[in-house]
């Protein structure tokens, strides 16, 4: 593990689909476990994250888009996924989402075209021979922050582009749960390694 207050990052799923024409959409899931200073455990959920960087080759133009998910949603997401696979293996034709698309800008990546606001949404389908779809979707939208210090942001003036990819329900509970053992092997060694007891020094 790393030492205290430090970053950990590193892919923990890959879900590849491959297109009928050439090219693939890969969705790649990277884990961002900090204590970032941090006092209690409990803390941490609010401050890890699940990346998603997705790309897909099968259309004419490229296109790579990114979206956060943080580890406070994680939980309910493990507990749809549990759901999703015990739907599959009773053959129940059950549609429901697994995680609601809820746009957020990302104000550290600004340009002349607006702010990155992106969308990660994950919706399970018994009808469909990949059952669970995971979506991503980026934009550029002008953001301001209200009086309450939420940040709202205009209407796209362009086009949503999005990528989606599909997986089984036992693929996506598989990938799900080694999320969860990852975090829960960090967040113990975080704590018994001290990090919530110690003051951050100016090279951390």
């Amino acid at each position: 593990m790393a030492k205290a207050n430090k970053t950990v990052t590193g892919q923990v799923a890959k879900f590849v689909n491959h297109g009928k024409t050439g090219g693939n959409r890969l969705l790649g899931v990277e884990a961002v476990f900090t204590t970032a200073g941090a006092k209690v455990p409990t803390e941490l959920s609010n401050l890890c994250r699940l990346v998603l960087k997705a790309n897909d080759t099968t259309g004419e133009k490229p296109k790579n888009l990114t979206a956060n998910i943080p580890m406070t949603d994680f939980p309910a997401i493990l507990e749809a996924a549990k759901r999703a696979y015990k739907d599959s293996l009773a053959d129940k034709k059950s549609n429901f989402e697994i995680l609601k698309g809820q746009a957020k800008p990302k104000v550290s990546d600004e340009t002349e075209e607006g702010t990155l606001v992106y969308k990660a949404e994950i919706k399970y389908d018994a009808s469909r021979t990949y059952p669970v779809t995971i979506t991503v979707t980026n934009f550029r939208a002008t953001v301001t922050k209200a009086a309450d210090g939420t940040l709202k942001y205009s209407s796209p003036s362009k086009e949503q582009p999005y990528i989606s990819v599909f997986c089984t329900a036992a693929e996506f509970l598989n990938k799900m749960t080694h999320i969860e053992s990852l975090y829960n092997s960090w967040m113990t060694a975080a704590a018994i390694n001290g990090d919530f007891d110690r003051v951050p020094t100016e090279s951390e």
